[in-house]
């Protein structure tokens, strides 16, 4: 067994210049940098070293504190000024983490759990890195203080409490988990519906006490999280050497850690799932919709969105209701909505299916068949949506204006581009296998 069968414990390459998305604020974005420590590039064993501030996180703190430029500013600079004179005691901090992290990939190559000493050599670089992460946190708690000062004469405390959420959320960006769905960050979210056009909150005081809320939890989950990644990975490197190296016995022992790790994550899921409809209940119904659109898609990339959302069109033949004497849009609406209903009864079963194939693979011991099933339920359930989408269209038929309508001509052209010979014929068999996967 190598260290790369291991995720915590796998030697890392760090491409220290990466893409990173630009500030989602209205103000003029300063170039992307971080301050503090910044590791020297080459490869490492990962223990979870705390990911150096960036300018990403600031512009995240300004649009979440919703200041006005003045105060952005002030708050820019009060950043700048702690780290012109904090940056070399954060160095003088972790820099003896990453030399040690260094050195045992170099003493180790890729074979960390052949050393005959791995577990007291890694448990050494956790307790190295224990030592170090307490101290910088102490230092960033002095960050936030000041940063709080300098913006909030009136309620610092507040403003400190805010950021300190947010940036125990963004300490380990790098040490992502095991299921996908689990690096969800609704906050995200929210700033990137709002760089596109700013949701509708219906109460702005219990929407802010929300948003801390759920920061705290968060980043109370992902420390849980981070705390048990290293704890497993000392108990796997005794328990393999205990093994008498022997990757089969490794199997079972790995099952019953990967169940506890996986639990941690699950609750994060679960409270994602929590807050994002408690957010979705403080909005406007038309942003509510936008808000668990860009939810499910964050979440289940490989299922949303529908291309051939029917939601649009049903607005727009509801428009029509009022100049039709007739009733005949009712009726389409009434089958649209029918449509949409079943259409979101086989969703659930399918966000299922992505996650129990993530937590197999997380494993690293997939069971048969269940990918297989996965790819089968995505290709039906986008069988089930073409086929919604043509009997949609055939229905609007009834309604003499609606071939007029845009979001109609939408949703043919959309039919024609994602549907093809394989649906949207209002007729034909469902498939019966598959080939598109979920990576």
């Amino acid at each position: 067994m190598t260290l790369t069968n291991m995720p915590i414990l796998s030697v890392v390459v760090a491409l220290l210049v990466s893409a990173a998305s630009l500030p989602l604020v209205a103000q003029e974005r300063p170039s992307f940098r971080r301050f503090g420590f910044e590791p020297e590039p080459g490869a490492r064993i990962s223990v979870a070293v705390p990911d150096a501030l960036t300018t990403v996180d600031i512009e995240c703190w300004i649009a979440v504190l919703e200041l006005e430029p003045e105060a952005a500013a002030t708050l820019r600079a009060a950043v700048d000024d702690f780290y012109d004179s904090r940056t070399p005691e954060i160095l003088k901090v972790i820099e003896p983490v990453d030399r040690a992290a260094t050195e045992l990939a170099r003493r180790a190559g890729f074979q960390i759990m052949q050393l005959p000493d791995a577990p007291e050599a890694y448990l050494e670089l956790v307790r190295l890195r224990d030592r170090a992460v307490s101290r910088f946190n102490a230092i960033e708690e002095e960050l936030f203080a000041h940063v709080g000062s300098a913006v909030s004469s009136d309620a610092p405390e507040a403003v400190a409490d805010v950021i300190r959420q947010l940036r125990k959320r963004s300490r380990y960006r790098s040490a992502p988990p095991k299921l996908p769905m689990a690096s969800v960050d609704l906050c995200a979210i929210e700033m990137k519906l709002n760089k596109d056009s700013q949701p509708a909150i219906i109460d702005r005081d219990a929407w802010r006490a929300a948003r801390l809320s759920y920061n705290s939890e968060l980043a109370t989950l992902l420390e849980r999280r981070i705390r048990l990644d290293l704890d497993m990975a000392v108990e796997d490197l005794k328990h393999f050497r205990d093994s008498n190296y022997d990757p089969d016995a490794q199997v079972e022992y790995r099952t019953r850690r990967n169940r506890r790790q996986i639990a941690v994550e699950r609750s994060i899921i679960a409270a994602n799932r929590r807050w994002a409809d408690a957010f979705a209940e403080m909005m406007s119904p038309d942003d509510a919709e936008r808000w668990r659109n860009a939810v499910r898609e964050a979440t289940h990339p490989s299922l949303y969105p529908n291309p051939v959302d029917l939601r649009p069109l049903t607005r727009a033949v509801e428009a029509l209701g009022a100049s039709d004497s007739e009733g005949e849009s009712q009726a389409v609406r009434q089958t649209l909505v029918r449509e949409i209903a079943q259409l979101a009864s086989m969703e659930p079963t399918a966000e299922s299916e992505v996650v129990a194939v993530a937590i197999s693979e997380s494993s690293g011991m997939v069971v048969r068949g269940l990918r297989e099933r996965l790819e089968k339920s995505i290709v039906l359930l986008q069988w089930e949506r073409c086929e919604s989408a043509a009997r949609a269209v055939e229905a609007c038929k009834a309604i003499p204006q609606a071939k007029d309508l845009p979001e109609l001509t939408a949703l043919i052209s959309a039919i024609q581009r994602h549907c093809g010979n394989d649906g949207g014929n209002g007729g034909a068999n469902p498939p019966q296998s598959a080939a598109i996967s979920d990576r």
